[in-house]
């Protein structure tokens, strides 16, 4: 943990009330909204070297917090602070006891969900990525602690897209789109199957009795190297159920009185509270 005079103790109307673990893209922090007495997830980002950086941060945080779903951690604020350090300030989606991930979850049923609870999980994250590939923003391949679970048990992909943002990754090209689809996939037969897609593979219904089989045909077309399915709708549409589950609404974020040199974030980006 950094010395506690390396950062503030407040941040427009959020108090820091404590570190968690580092995610992909910073620090994370647990922050109290002291008006609304509301948690919530605070991110500290790289400092900003240069005004063209800083120009940069901006503007990747302003297209990043366009796209809300309702199984991703959106961007509801994020601010500039005079020492170059971005902050984000996102729901807190955790517990007392902290962040729960989906590897959390996995551990704690035993090393694999039921095929029904594995096929509702791929189908909302699929939906996710489907919803931000279609607006040109790609995550790439999900850390394990980028998953998160919230106290509703639904999952949540941490930021999505912003870790790539930043560090000017090749946009959603063909193999680039292939290469994080084909990652939701081999995350789909370690939920169900308890077990790494390394080779050889051991076909899904041999190792979960009276599973479809309709899993092996999935997993064989979306782990092969050489092909898999092109978008995160091929993916989704191919779920063995054939059903998939109805999208919700993207929740509406609401900014209400926001400090100085915050900006609140919606459909229509970042508006300046300047």
């Amino acid at each position: 943990m950094r010395d506690r005079q390396d950062h503030p103790s407040n941040i427009g109307p959020f108090r820091l009330v404590g570190r968690l673990a580092d995610g992909r893209v910073g620090e994370r922090w647990v922050g109290l909204h002291e008006r609304e007495r509301s948690n919530h997830l605070l991110y500290r980002l790289p400092p900003c070297r240069d005004n063209s950086e800083r120009r940069e941060t901006l503007a990747a945080l302003d297209e990043i917090s366009r796209i809300t779903h309702p199984h991703t951690l959106c961007i509801e604020r994020y601010s500039l602070e005079p020492d170059g350090c971005p902050w984000v300030i996102t729901p807190y989606p955790g517990n007392q006891g902290g962040l729960v991930t989906l590897a959390d979850v996995l551990d704690a049923k035993g090393g694999r969900l039921p095929a029904f609870e594995a096929e509702r999980t791929l189908d909302h994250l699929l939906s996710a990525v489907m919803t931000s590939h279609e607006r040109g923003v790609v995550h790439g391949p999900p850390d394990d602690g980028e998953l998160l679970v919230d106290r509703h048990g639904s999952v949540l992909i941490e930021l999505y897209g912003l870790g790539a943002r930043l560090r000017e990754s090749p946009g959603g090209g063909p193999e680039v789109v292939r290469d994080e689809v084909r990652s939701f996939v081999q995350l789909g037969y370690t939920l169900l199957t308890g077990l790494p897609p390394e080779e050889p593979m051991i076909a899904a219904t041999r190792i979960v009795k009276r599973l479809p089989r309709g899993w092996d045909v999935w997993f064989e077309r979306g782990l092969d190297a050489a092909g898999g399915f092109a978008s995160a709708r091929e993916a989704r549409d191919a779920l063995p159920s054939g059903t998939g589950v109805p999208e919700t609404p993207a929740p509406v974020v609401r900014a209400r009185g926001v400090l100085g040199r915050f900006r609140k974030t919606g459909k229509t980006g970042g508006e300046s509270l300047r």
